[in-house]
Formats: structure tokens, sequence, C-alpha cells
């Protein structure tokens, strides 16, 4: 029987979870002071736990809260600090595929924001590599292939068959 006062493993996973959705919820939403509020109780909650990442298909771990952290980082539009912890990020071998995906998505967004656009081309095509379907259906890829596209003055060919790839 679990001590009371005392959370469970599993508790504090979906807890820890629940706190990085809000911190996206609250970069989105303008306020940046809670979002840094919900990622350091996730980052607290997952120093608890450790690795939870089999727990409830929720993929839980410091990795994860880094990850949405860098993600609150780009949604305020703090690029620069976004591409820092995007180059500091090594995810493990672990890391649920739409997870990873959505990491060089919300990158490729990043670089095509500091107009880094052969970077953000080659974490799209690392994006699609992980997860093909997630990525030609996800907003920020579309709106980010876009972007590239519109920013070029020709077209290269990678960035064509992207483009052709998602039905432009």
């Amino acid at each position: 029987m679990l001590d009371q006062g005392e959370p469970d493993r599993a508790a504090l996973t979906v807890a820890g979870q629940l706190h990085l959705g809000g911190s996206v919820l609250a970069a989105r939403a303008e306020t940046a002071n809670l979002a840094a509020d919900h990622i350091a109780r996730a980052r607290e909650y997952a120093e608890q736990v450790g690795d939870a990442s089999r727990l409830h298909w929720l993929n839980f771990n410091a990795a994860n809260v880094a990850l949405h952290e860098m993600s609150v980082a780009m949604e305020t539009r703090q690029y620069d600090e976004a591409l820092q912890q995007a180059k500091a990020l090594r995810l493990p071998a672990s890391m649920a595929t739409s997870r990873r995906a959505h990491y060089f998505i919300d990158r490729a967004r990043v670089e095509l924001e500091l107009g880094q656009g052969d970077p953000s081309l080659k974490s799209l095509w690392a994006a699609r590599r992980a997860a093909p379907e997630q990525t030609r259906y996800h907003l920020g890829a579309r709106e980010t292939i876009r972007g590239l596209v519109h920013l070029s003055r020709q077209t290269p060919e990678p960035l064509r068959n992207m483009a052709a790839w998602i039905g432009m």
C-alpha cells in the first residue's frame, strides 16, 4: 500500500506530462512566466521518476522536458535560445518516434525563423525519415515548407520534392 503522503511514480508521471502540455499552452497564450513554472514543475517530477517513457505511453523523462522547453522558447519567439537548446539536445534511442519527429519539425521552424533555410530543410527531411505521415500532415511542417518555398528565389530540387510530397 502506498503512503498517502507520497505520490506514486505513475501519478508523478501523469502530473509531469500535464505540466508539459500546460507549458506549451501557456507559451502560446503569451504567459511566459506560467510556461516556465510548468517546465520547472515537470523537471522536478522527471528528476523524481527518472525515465518513465514506457509508463502509460507518455514518454515522460528529462529529454521530453527538454523538448518542451525548446518548444516554449520557440512559441515565445526566443528563436536563438530555442536553436541553442535544439543543438544541445541528444535524443535517447528510447524516445518515441512521434516526439523525435516533432523535435525536428520544431527545429525546422526555428531555423526558418532565423533565416537558416538549408538547415531548416535538413531538419524537415529528418522529421520525414522519423515519421513520414506525421510530418506530411503536421501544420508546422507544412507552414515551414511553404515558408521555405516563399523565400527561395529558385526552389532547389530537395525542397521541390518536399513541397510536392505534401501536395503543394
